[in-house]
C-alpha cells in the first residue's frame, strides 16, 4: 500500500506541469481558428521532442566531458548505436522512458564518476529553459513558442533530477543510489559496459567473469547494485541453465529489500510465466500477470523480442489458439531482425524454440 502512496505522489507531481502547460496551450490558442490550434498543438509536440532530444545530448556532452565514450542514443523508438566504427539506426524503446544515452565509462580510473553524467540531461534542459525564457523577453514575437520550450525543458530537467523511483527510476534517484555506495558506483561502470559488449554482439555467457559481481544481502537495497543480481540471472538463462534462473528469479522477487526498478520487476515476472506457460502450469500466471504488466508487454512487443516471445507461449498454452501465436511467432522474428542487441537475440532464438517444441 506504501508503494502505491508513493507512485500515485510521484505521478500527481510529474502530471501536474504537464497539466499547466495544457491550460497555457489553451489559453493562448483559444481564439484561433482549428486550422491554427492543430498547427500551435504540432509545434508544442514538435518542442516536446526536440527537449527530450536536448535532455539526452546533456547526457552524452557531460559523460564525455568525464571521460565517457558513445555507445548509443535513443529518442523515443529512434536509437543510434555504435558497432565498431559504425553509427547503426534501429527502432527499440523502454517503457517508461523518453530516451537513453548509455555510454562506457572510463574503467581504468580508481574512481568511477557518476554524477555529471546522471544529471547532465536535466542540467543542460535548465539551462535551456533559462536561454528560451529570455529569447523570449528579447524578441516578443516568439514569446509562445520560447515560454512552451522554457516549461517543457524545466519541467523534463526539474523532474529527472529530483530523485524519483517510478517504472523506471529517474536520473535524480541513481544520483542518490550511487553516491550511497562505492559498490553501486562499480555495479553501475559494469552494467554500462556488458550493456556495450551486447550491442556489440557478445553475448551475455561469454562476456568475461571479471564483469559480474557477488552480492551481500545488503547490496540488494541498492537499486543500482541489485542490477547485478539480473545480470547474472540472464548469464545463466543465455547459458541454457533455465531451472537455476528460475529459482534466482523466484529468490530475487522474493526478497523484500530488494529495491527492483519496476520495470525489471515485471520482466523478471514475465520469465517466470514463460515457463510455467510451456509446462501448463497457469497457477502463477493467473495469480501475477495483470494489468500493470500487461501494459508493459504491450508497450514493449514491436521493440522486445521477450515480449512476442510471451505472448507466444500466452496464447498457445493458456488460450490454446495457435493462429495468434503464429501472428506472435511472426512478430518475433520482425523484431529480432530490427533487435539492438545481437547476443541476446541469440539467446531469444534459442528461448523461444523451448516453446516452439514444447521443451523445458
Amino acid at each position: 500500500m506504501k508503494k502505491k502512496i508513493i507512485t500515485i505522489i510521484q505521478s500527481i507531481i510529474y502530471l501536474l506541469p504537464f497539466m499547466y502547460i495544457g491550460i497555457y496551450i489553451g489559453s493562448k490558442a483559444g481564439n484561433l481558428s482549428l486550422l491554427y490550434f492543430i498547427l500551435f498543438l504540432g509545434i508544442s509536440i514538435l518542442l516536446l521532442f526536440v527537449t527530450i532530444i536536448i535532455h539526452e545530448a546533456g547526457h552524452l556532452l557531460f559523460g564525455l566531458w568525464s571521460g565517457y565514450q558513445f555507445s548509443s542514443f535513443r529518442v523515443a523508438n529512434l536509437m543510434w548505436y555504435k558497432v565498431g566504427d559504425k553509427v547503426k539506426l534501429t527502432r527499440f524503446s523502454i517503457p517508461g522512458t523518453g530516451g537513453q544515452c548509455i555510454m562506457l565509462p572510463p574503467m581504468e580510473k580508481g574512481t568511477i564518476p557518476y554524477f555529471w553524467y546522471n544529471a547532465g540531461g536535466g542540467i543542460l534542459n535548465v539551462l535551456v529553459a533559462g536561454i528560451s525564457w529570455l529569447v523570449g523577453v528579447i524578441w516578443s514575437d516568439f514569446t509562445f513558442y520560447t515560454n512552451i520550450f522554457a516549461m517543457f525543458n524545466a519541467l523534463i530537467g526539474i523532474a529527472n533530477l529530483i530523485p524519483m523511483n517510478g517504472l523506471v527510476p529517474n536520473d535524480g534517484y541513481n544520483i542518490f543510489a550511487l553516491y550511497r555506495s562505492p559498490k553501486a558506483r562499480k555495479a553501475f561502470a559494469l552494467g554500462l559496459w556488458i550493456t556495450g559488449e551486447q550491442l556489440l554482439g557478445t553475448r551475455i555467457k561469454d562476456i568475461d567473469d571479471s564483469y559480474f559481481m557477488e552480492l551481500s544481502e545488503e547490496d540488494y537495497s541498492n537499486p543500482i547494485t541489485v542490477n547485478a543480481a539480473i545480470h547474472g540471472i540472464s548469464r545463466l538463462l543465455d547459458r541454457g541453465d533455465y531451472g537455476l534462473a528460475c529459482h534466482e528469479i523466484e529468490k530475487l522477487l522474493s526478497k523484500p529489500a530488494a529495491k527492483l526498478p519496476e520495470i525489471y520487476r515485471q520482466l523478471l515476472t514475465l520469465e517466470l510465466l514463460y515457463f510455467d506457460l510451456i509446462k501448463s502450469d497457469f497457477t502463477r500466471l493467473e495469480e501475477n500477470y495483470d494489468k500493470a504488466i500487461q501494459s508493459t508487454v504491450k508497450a514493449m512487443v514491436k521493440s522486445t523480442p521477450s515480449a512476442s516471445r510471451f505472448l507466444y507461449a500466452y496464447e498457445k498454452f493458456y488460450e490454446q489458439n495457435l493462429e495468434s501465436s503464429k501472428k506472435w511467432q511472426d512478430t518475433f522474428e520482425k523484431v529480432c531482425q530490427t533487435y539492438p542487441y545481437a547476443g541476446d537475440t541469440e539467446m531469444e532464438r534459442e528461448l523461444m524454440e523451448l516453446a516452439i517444441n514444447n521443451i523445458v
